[in-house]
């Protein structure tokens, strides 16, 4: 008979891997991303302040340039994700992700 514990897989929730701790590389990638996201926005918004009269339409197609990018990349992780999530499933595993 198969217990519920030995069948329980704890995931880390940023990667979704097998991990029995928090994954320390995806906490060192993730406060990377989080630190290039938060210059490239300020960087964006220096720009816009000093070229919003000469350079309008370039500045209109950065921004819609960078939303597509944030569009795609939240886009291709979430199917990630479900991806692993129906791997798993369909090992009969339980999923548990693990609380940071």
């Amino acid at each position: 008979m198969n217990d519920y514990y030995s069948m329980t897989i704890i995931v880390c929730s940023i990667c979704k891997e097998p991990s029995n701790s928090c994954c320390r590389e995806c906490t060192i990638k993730g406060i990377v991303l989080l630190a290039l996201s938060i210059v490239c926005i300020i960087s964006l918004i220096f720009w816009i302040l000093n070229t919003w009269k000469t350079q309008l339409s370039l500045y209109i197609l950065a921004i819609v340039f960078f939303v597509a990018m944030i569009r795609y990349l939240i886009g291709a992780t979430l199917k990630i994700e479900k991806q692993r999530e129906r791997e798993y499933t369909k090992k009969g595993y339980n999923i548990e992700f693990e609380k940071q």
